[in-house]
């Protein structure tokens, strides 16, 4: 914990406080992460690059950094596009026949297609790594044994 401030009380806000840089920079990396290995499926499983529909839950740290999600985003080469022109793509057609919809379609219909589920879990969609990752990166704690 930072005990430089001049504050007596310490709380996970304060400290998140103090370090929000890294929670802007950890929370940009998992949605572009995310992003990018979204498309390495897409490839590999149908040959093309679809238009990519990124769902954001309403919560604050979402309002806060989309701005910079979006610039990490096209700094990666990524076209943003309307929901319009997204839903034109073939693949909003599809309906793939699979329990395996965690990851949308593009995990659904790679997962028709033979890939194994374990290829295609979006590895920051952990909550117990994601947990690790705050407490190291945002929190700075050491990893537990």
């Amino acid at each position: 914990m930072n005990r430089s401030c001049s504050s007596s009380n310490y709380s996970l806000v304060h400290e998140v406080g103090h370090n929000f840089g890294a929670l802007h920079d950890l929370y940009v990396e998992m949605l572009v992460e995310n992003a990018e290995f979204q498309e390495r499926v897409a490839h590999d499983a149908l040959g093309r690059s679809p238009a990519h529909v990124m769902l954001l839950h309403e919560t604050d740290i979402a309002a806060l950094f989309i701005a910079d999600a979006v610039a990490a985003l096209k700094a990666r080469g990524w076209q943003i596009v309307t929901a319009d022109e997204a839903y034109r793509d073939p693949i909003a057609a599809t309906e793939p026949d699979t329990t395996n919809l965690g990851g949308g379609r593009v995990t659904a219909l790679a997962s028709l297609r033979g890939r194994p589920a374990s290829e295609l879990a979006v590895p920051l969609n952990n909550q117990a790594a994601v947990g690790r990752l705050f407490n190291t990166r945002v929190l700075h704690q050491a990893e537990a044994p």
